[in-house]
């Protein structure tokens, strides 16, 4: 995997990963869904995270863009590595 190229330079913008964001609402979704099986509301468990109040748009990514106009092949190369 140390020589894995992407095949097309699309990256995310600001930040990495949003795998933080992720695992708080997961923990979110997890802890409601607990509390609503304790309560015996079995038809009310769901993994919507809509449904929790969590919106994906308050996540730290801020999308994606393409990056193979840039004439900085170096950069360009950085960004092709996985």
């Amino acid at each position: 995997m140390s020589r894995s190229k992407r095949k097309t330079p699309i990256c995310g913008h600001c930040l990495d990963s949003e795998k933080k964001d992720k695992r708080i609402s997961n923990r979110k979704i997890r802890r409601k869904n607990t509390d609503l099986i304790k309560k015996g509301l079995y038809d009310q468990v769901s993994m919507n995270p809509n449904l929790y109040g969590l919106n994906v748009w308050n996540m730290s990514k801020d999308g994606k863009g393409y990056y193979g106009d840039i004439e900085d092949k170096e950069y360009v190369e950085k960004l092709m590595r996985k």
